[in-house]
């Protein structure tokens, strides 16, 4: 393979495919102590920069469009334009050199672009993700409105998506707050979160109570054995909430999905 030599030509490589292999060869073109000056922060030396590079905050310049580096005086800046569902917009990265070595690369990043909403359709992905939430320990948190008006938060280890564009739920108390509550203020909104790496879906959406039995035997069916456990004679009662909006962050994309309701 051909070695380059060039720290900046380097750097695209390496951001666009960090692996060992183009890291280390960034590495034998900059200083050890190279400073780096990014959006979580002011480190040194490439374990920072392969660690930034690796990061679900960079992940976009592995599908980022790169222009030609232009340089002024000991300054050499490029810029990695992201994809329109990225977190920002782009990068536009500062060389810094001084006796002809780069010593010094600062991160500006760019406002994001405007995202345009596509129409509901659940991946595979997502829906895998939403069935094993309450499995993995992130579950996920309902808010309905009561009578009173109050926002009425819950979590829901019951969750499951139903279908392409909608989530179910059960209810426990068929005639508890959120049944009561939902057949006159459907408006609903799901949130499910990760920590790390930063996943985050907020789903809009109406939510209807199930009046028939093979409905309802359906969701209490796709249930978690645990929350089966926890409605053993099937008191309960099944909603289902069809979704007019999802908004969140997977593997460091914006996702923006609406219903077409003209």
């Amino acid at each position: 393979m051909h070695r380059v030599t060039d720290p900046v030509a380097a750097f695209i490589v390496a951001g666009r495919d960090p692996s060992d292999e183009h890291l280390t060869a960034f590495a034998s073109v900059v200083p050890e102590d190279v400073r780096f000056l990014w959006q979580r922060g002011n480190h040194r030396g490439i374990d920072a920069i392969a660690t930034a590079l690796r990061s679900p905050f960079m992940i976009a310049l592995q599908v980022a469009d790169w222009d030609e580096p232009a340089t002024d005086g000991a300054i050499t800046t490029v810029t990695a334009t992201y994809p329109a569902a990225a977190l920002s917009g782009g990068s536009v990265f500062e060389f810094l050199r001084e006796g002809g070595r780069v010593v010094e690369i600062r991160q500006r990043v760019l406002p994001p672009q405007p995202l345009t909403a596509s129409p509901i359709l659940l991946s595979d992905e997502l829906k895998e993700t939403i069935d094993g939430a309450y499995p993995r320990g992130n579950p996920i948190l309902s808010a309905y409105v009561d009578r009173n008006g109050w926002s009425r938060l819950s979590y829901r280890g019951s969750a499951q998506a139903f279908g392409d564009d909608a989530l179910a739920l059960w209810a426990r108390d068929a005639n508890g707050g959120m049944p009561t509550s939902v057949r006159e203020r459907p408006h609903v909104t799901l949130l499910y979160r990760e920590a790390s790496p930063p996943v985050y879906s907020h789903f809009y959406g109406r939510a209807r109570v199930v009046e028939d039995d093979a409905t309802n035997q359906r969701i209490y069916e796709a249930m978690v054995k645990t929350e089966q456990d926890a409605d053993p004679n099937r008191d309960g009662v099944g909603i289902v909430v069809d979704l007019d909006r999802v908004e969140g962050i997977e593997r460091g994309m914006r996702v923006l999905m609406a219903r077409d309701r003209q």
